[in-house]
């Protein structure tokens, strides 16, 4: 689903999934003039996963307590799905290198 706020190029999507009979529900605000970004909105738009094969191998592996690192995690896409995964019993570490000019 694609929800719009009040500006045309940013929009939220929310994802939806379901493991060992748990739904899972995150949302992701996007903004479509930044390139990956849009990328995402694209694969939203016609009801898909950005990048299936990474969210099903994420999903497939995961489990509730685990441990999961993401080193250039950009906006931070992988990181909300796997902290969904692990819930309160896990941890996630987030690393997104940037040089600021």
């Amino acid at each position: 689903m694609i929800k719009n706020p009040e500006n045309n190029h940013k929009k939220i999507i929310s994802l939806k999934w379901e493991d060992n009979s748990i739904r899972q529900e995150i949302e992701v605000f996007l903004d479509s003039n930044k390139m990956t970004q849009k990328m995402m909105l694209d694969s939203a738009e016609k009801g898909q996963v950005y990048e299936p094969s990474t969210f099903r191998l994420i999903r497939r592996y995961l489990q509730k307590g685990d441990v999961f690192v993401d080193i250039g995690a950009h906006i931070g896409y992988y990181s909300v799905i796997a902290a969904r995964i692990v819930g309160s019993a896990g941890k996630v570490f987030v690393f997104e290198p940037e040089i600021k000019l």
